[in-house]
Order: structure tokens, then C-alpha cells, then sequence
């Protein structure tokens, strides 16, 4: 739509204003924003406090790993260099592997039974799980 200012009552000088200048003009009584306000992005429930709970998927392996490696722990002992059998990490994470080949269970991947091991290793402080053959 094309509007002639020359045919309107308005003086020349409301003509070459900007457009925000006419909305205050033709509205006085709204109150336009000079700046923009900024965006407010929506909180997450998390971050609201709504739920603690983990998400995703439950752990399929973690009581059978570490029930395993308690036991493999109380029949060997700790890790010791002069055992062929029972030397390094590898080692442990050998026999949890075959203990599922064994049984006919689905095996976990090699990374999970590394991840389980690590952490069993690491929080290894029980009295319990001195004891040797």
C-alpha cells in the first residue's frame, strides 16, 4: 500500500522519521520498547529441581559383574606379578568374559567389563577380599 505524504495534513519532518517513530506517533499511549528484551530460555525440569532421578536405560550387567568379581577376588587374591594366571587387569576381564561364555549368557562388550573392573578395582577396600587360594 502506497501512501502519498504530500496529500496529508502531517508536516514533512513526521514523514522522514523511521517507522518505530511512527508507531509512537499513531499509538501514543503504548509504550514501545526501545531495546529489544532478551530471550528467556525455558528452564529444564532438571535444573528446576522437578526430577533427580538418572534417565536412560537401567544397568543390565552391574550385580552379575560384581558379584562375579567378588568371587573371583575372594578364590585368587589381589593381583599379584609371580601368578601367570592373575597378573594385570586384562587378566580379570579375561574371566569375567568367559564366565558368561560359560554359563551361555549374552556377554557384555569388552568395554563395559572394562568400565565394571576399574571401578571394582579401584574401590577395592573391602577386609574380605584379601584372602588368597
Amino acid at each position: 500500500m502506497d501512501v502519498d505524504f504530500r496529500k496529508t495534513n502531517l508536516p514533512t519532518s513526521i514523514v522522514d522519521q523511521s517507522f518505530s517513530d511512527w508507531k509512537r506517533l499513531l499509538a501514543p499511549d503504548r509504550s514501545f520498547p526501545t531495546t529489544p528484551r532478551p530471550l528467556e530460555r525455558p528452564q529444564l525440569a532438571s535444573q528446576q529441581g522437578l526430577c533427580s532421578k538418572r534417565r536412560g536405560r537401567k544397568p543390565t550387567y552391574d550385580r552379575i559383574i560384581n558379584q562375579f568379581l567378588v568371587e573371583l577376588f575372594e578364590y585368587h587374591g589381589d593381583l599379584c606379578d609371580d601368578d601367570p594366571v592373575w597378573r594385570v587387569q586384562a587378566d580379570v576381564e579375561k574371566a569375567v568374559i568367559q564366565n558368561f561364555v560359560d554359563r551361555g549368557i549374552k556377554a557384555p562388550a569388552l568395554s563395559t567389563v572394562r568400565r565394571y573392573v576399574a571401578d571394582f578395582l579401584a574401590n577395592k577396600k573391602s577386609p574380605g577380599l584379601s584372602k588368597g587360594r
